[in-house]
């Protein structure tokens, strides 16, 4: 179990036979338009951050929003909440600079901060540094390339978001690992990020406008190749289908009207209409570090939104997924049902309050029913404990999500409790997300993402279940998958072929938070405050109602009228000891 700092360290040799092919190298101002890719790294077998994306795939939610009326021209420039353009120099950080941008966004918005300046360089180097989320692929980590799978498993784990000043862009190419887990804000839900294993997803014009008229920065993946920018215009617009996304960017506005005409002859849209784009390659490039991309481009993709709560927001992190989410699986053998449930078995740090729970759905409006069980008495069952008051709902967008719970339960330091989630699709039946060492082929070419040893290593029995019915579960870690339908999972390619898919554990997260925060109020029958109701405070209960002295004890006299009566007496002392026997 993963709570806050705490980490299992594997190494992982990678052999440089592995590594053919080129750096995986984004580029500054100066020399922008390299035809290199900063978010794929490929040979024959290879430790990628991604597999390779097709547009053959398609648009998908292009129905989503198609009455809504949006304006004509959009800027999020006007609203205040959009932080000046960066350089990413000649480092492959995009990834993390959309990622970081897009909260900035977020923080802004919500007026956390009049003035926010996150860190690209924390981020992109714990997501590879000592057992990051994936496998390095160079030398140098920075020239690595990512993309939003990546960030969010590093960020949901509490790896950042850091302040630029705790780790400044380009100031040290080795990070002291005591920052790893430095987190000024926490990550709490990011909208249409897609697993490892699946391609990228294209969105429509629709679906995008609403996301950004809800004011958000939307981070996306384009083909960033010379050949298709017209610098006159600062326009861009690809129309070959199938061509590999190699850049990041930030979409922050619209033009309906932006003419046809701006962009190449030889790879002009048929219709006007663009998005504003805020690139990553300094102030010097484009139209002052921003340019337009036409709605027809068709290596766009990915429309990921970042959310984010100020640190304090919850004190403990719960969870085994350290790679993130990898690939999802069906939780019947069968992989023919559109519910699954899953659940994580924790040993609490301390006594607290989990408050929250985190999970990854691959589909827009996915249900879910959260539960947590505590004082668990079997650990090879999730549920065999005290039960509390489900929360349930529907995620809009699929992704990775926080659900703050309707009744926080108490959990008890060393007791061991379960965060269980119900999931339920409307296509696929791989409805449980999971991280998993996974080699597959495609087009010829073969990908992983992590060595099975370096998952073995942080996988161990009694963490991680699946079941069909949330009665009968099986502890998945370690566990080989066959996947009998793989089109559910939208990989690109004229022919790909799963190689291998080895489970670590379910992306399920519990956070906690104080319970002696006063708007969480406080327990009746623990008189001592220490979040614990056990015959310490029946000693005090005795000591009040007989008359001895309390001075050199906490005693809340609010939790002590266990029948609320207004009286205490030799009555709530009986009381209290019948809750701690039952």
């Amino acid at each position: 179990m993963k709570i806050l700092s705490k980490l299992c360290v594997a190494a992982v040799i990678v052999s440089s036979a592995l590594l053919s092919g080129s750096a995986m190298i984004s580029t500054d101002y100066n020399n922008s338009m390299l035809n290199v890719s900063e978010t794929m790294y490929k040979s024959n077998l290879s430790y990628a951050p991604e597999i390779p994306y097709s547009s053959s795939l398609g648009s998908v939610a292009s129905s989503e929003y198609e009455d809504e009326i949006f304006p004509q021209k959009y800027d999020l420039r006007d609203s205040g909440i959009v932080t000046p353009v960066r350089s990413q120099g000649d480092y492959g950080t995009c990834w993390a600079v959309c990622a970081t941008e897009s909260l900035e966004t977020q923080i802004l918005k919500n007026k956390y901060e009049s003035d926010i300046d996150l860190s690209e360089w924390h981020l992109a180097y714990f997501s590879y540094a000592n057992n990051g989320v994936v496998s390095s692929v160079t030398d140098n980590i920075f020239r690595n390339g990512g993309n939003n799978t990546s960030a969010v498993a590093s960020l949901s784990k509490w790896v950042g978001a850091a302040y630029e000043e705790r780790a400044p862009y380009d100031s040290s190419q080795t990070l002291d690992e005591s920052i790893k887990f430095t987190s000024d804000y926490l990550v709490q839900d990011v909208y249409n990020v897609s697993p490892w294993l699946s391609s990228h997803k294209s969105y429509s014009v629709p679906f995008i406008k609403k996301l950004i008229c809800d004011k958000n920065a939307v981070s996306v993946f384009y083909n960033s190749s010379k050949d298709y920018y017209n610098p006159d215009t600062y326009s861009q617009c690809c129309l070959e289908t199938g061509t590999e996304v190699s850049h990041a960017v930030l979409v922050v506005g619209w033009d309906d009207n932006y003419p046809k005409e701006n962009f190449l002859e030889e790879n002009r849209p048929e219709n006007n209409g663009a998005w504003l784009i805020k690139n990553s390659w300094g102030e010097k490039w484009g139209d002052k570090g921003y340019f337009w991309l036409s709605y027809e481009d068709r290596s766009l993709c990915e429309a990921a939104c970042y959310f984010c709560e100020p640190k304090d927001t919850y004190t403990n992190n719960y969870y085994y997924d350290d790679y993130g989410w990898v690939t999802s699986i069906a939780a019947d053998s069968a992989q023919e049902n559109l519910t699954g449930y899953m659940a994580n078995i924790f040993t609490a740090e301390k006594n607290e309050k989990i408050t929250a729970v985190s999970f990854y759905t691959s589909e827009p409006s996915a249900e879910y029913e959260i539960s947590v069980y505590s004082d668990l008495t079997n650990s090879y069952s999730p549920v065999k404990g005290t039960e509390h008051p489900s929360t349930s709902g529907s995620e809009e967008y699929s992704g990775y999500h926080t659900v703050k719970l309707d009744t926080p339960v108490q959990i008890s330091e060393g007791r061991k409790f379960s965060a269980v989630v119900k999931i339920t699709n409307h296509k696929s039946p791989y409805t449980i997300p999971v991280d998993a060492s996974v080699i597959t082929t495609i087009d010829g070419l073969m990908y992983r993402n992590i060595d099975s040893f370096s998952l073995l290593t942080n996988s161990l029995s009694k963490q991680s279940f699946i079941s069909a019915d949330g009665a009968n579960w099986v502890d998945v870690a370690s566990r080989s998958y066959t996947y009998k339908y793989p089109e559910f999972l939208e990989i690109a390619g004229n022919s790909h072929k799963i190689n291998q898919t080895i489970i670590g554990n379910v992306c399920v997260k519990a956070f906690s938070s104080s319970a002696t925060d006063p708007n969480e109020g406080t327990l009746t029958g623990d008189l001592n405050l220490d979040l614990c109701i056990d015959m310490e405070d029946v000693i005090i209960m005795q000591r009040y109602v007989f008359g001895t002295n309390l001075s050199d004890t906490e005693f809340c006299e609010e939790n002590a009228d266990i029948n609320c009566d207004d009286t205490i007496n030799i009555l709530d002392i009986i009381l209290l000891k019948n809750m701690i026997v039952s």
